[in-house]
């Protein structure tokens, strides 16, 4: 019986470790993106093919302008897309 509650209370200790490093480790990921997050404005893009794709929503803010869907032939191989960017950025 002794054993029994033993483990109990190491298994309520543990419990309560478990939930103590969830909320440090929330709490580090929190802080360190609200530190380092910054809106990268894109000045230009520049697909590496002319398929007829228009990517221009991207040079806004806009949610309710999004890229369209343009599906002819044209589109049917992958397509690099360059965006230049308004300063030297560093995105990990």
């Amino acid at each position: 019986l002794l054993l029994h509650q033993t483990s109990f209370e190491m298994g309520k200790l543990s419990g309560w470790m478990t939930l103590l490093a969830f909320i440090a480790c929330f709490r580090l990921a929190v802080n360190s993106q609200a530190q380092t997050e910054k809106r990268i404005v894109i000045t230009a893009i520049m697909p590496s093919v002319n398929t007829g794709q228009d990517y221009s929503p991207w040079l806004n803010d806009d949610l309710n302008d999004l890229v369209r869907n343009h599906w002819v032939p044209t589109n049917f191989p992958y397509v690099d897309v360059t965006l230049k960017l308004a300063e030297p950025t560093s995105i990990t």
